[in-house]
């Protein structure tokens, strides 16, 4: 019989026992409907019966029944994408998997679902307010991994022999050097930041279909500093001088030693007038990459076509902490 209490509600049936059935038709018809047949005990009742001294007597003949949570359109199941596993790596620490997604989702300033283990490889994701906005908001938080990476743009100029390369073999991701070392990929740029990057006659980009939809890439240097969201102490919600949602972040000691060194060496040529970029990389994607013009060292902004919450949700993301794989959701 339906469940008058909601999806959440643990059920009881007891057996047909026809005292038993009268008895809680009595006692309980203003909780839940009763039939003769297969009366139902709700979590309420159950409580009830047990500060009674009453429930003991009923546990043979009791057999539960939890609602499924796909009949729920607010419970999200997330599962480990195993293609973001690398060949022989450990089991992901879901309990740390569950902390990360729910410090994303949770801040001091709102709460957008409640977030469990469910075993090994999934979790549980309830939305708190049922709208299309916050379900799309969570889907985008859920399966981010939350990287940070700085890299130097190609530049048609200094690295003309590599951009050359590149566009010779499209069908690969990655140029290897003669030892099997990368040393220059390709990096998908965020959706709706394209023109910053098409526009440029300084860097080597490429379009290429993926997924049934048309992407643009932009290829990035390899560096012996690394600099990546591992180094940052502080990530915060900030205005650039125009006045636009941006990220301000402060990186540690040797994280802003390491970040000197890339930039100071990718400085403008003041021979050929030859401007670098940093690429910012954010989730695997290309945020932004703005000029460099001096030094920067343990602080900066990062820049880009950003709403207030896309600020709000990324400053989550990266200050929540990274993640090895990635989230899918599970198709109900």
């Amino acid at each position: 019989m339906p469940n008058q209490f909601g999806p959440w509600a643990t059920t009881i049936h007891v057996g047909s026992n026809p005292q038993l059935s009268t008895f809680w038709q009595r006692r309980m018809n203003r909780l839940v409907p009763v039939s003769q047949t297969s009366p139902v005990l709700s979590r309420r009742s159950l409580l009830a019966m047990g500060a009674a001294g009453t429930l003991t007597s009923l546990l043979p003949t009791v057999r539960f029944s939890a609602a499924m949570a796909e009949d729920n359109p607010n419970v999200l199941i997330y599962e480990i994408d195993p293609q973001s596993r690398p060949a022989g790596a450990p089991s992901p620490d879901m309990d740390r998997v569950v902390k990360v997604i729910d410090r994303r989702l949770n801040s001091p300033a709102e709460k957008l679902a409640t977030v469990r283990k469910i075993n090994d490889r999934q979790i549980e994701v309830t939305l708190l307010r049922p709208s299309e906005a916050d379900r799309q908001r969570v889907e985008r938080q859920v399966t981010r991994t939350g990287t940070l990476a700085f890299r130097i743009l190609a530049n048609s100029h200094a690295d003309k022999a590599i951009i050359d390369r590149a566009e010779k073999e499209p069908s690969k991701n990655e140029l290897l050097d003669s030892a099997g070392t990368q040393i220059a990929w390709w990096v998908p740029v965020k959706a709706g930041q394209e023109s910053g990057f098409t526009k440029s006659t300084a860097v080597g980009w490429r379009r290429r279909q993926q997924d049934g939809r048309e992407v643009t890439e932009v290829l990035v240097m390899a560096d012996p500093y690394h600099v990546t969201g591992a180094y940052l102490t502080q990530v915060e919600a900030g205005r650039d001088r125009a006045g636009r949602p941006c990220l301000s972040f402060r990186l540690s000691d040797a994280g802003g030693k390491l970040f000197a060194r890339l930039t100071s060496e990718h400085l403008p040529d003041k021979t050929t007038k030859v401007y670098r970029r940093l690429g910012i990389i954010i989730d695997g994607e290309l945020y932004s990459a703005p000029q460099l013009n001096s030094t920067i060292s343990d602080r900066g902004v990062i820049e880009g076509v950003f709403s207030q919450e896309e600020v709000s949700d990324l400053v989550n993301a990266i200050n929540a902490g990274s993640l090895s794989v990635r989230l899918r959701r599970v198709r109900k």
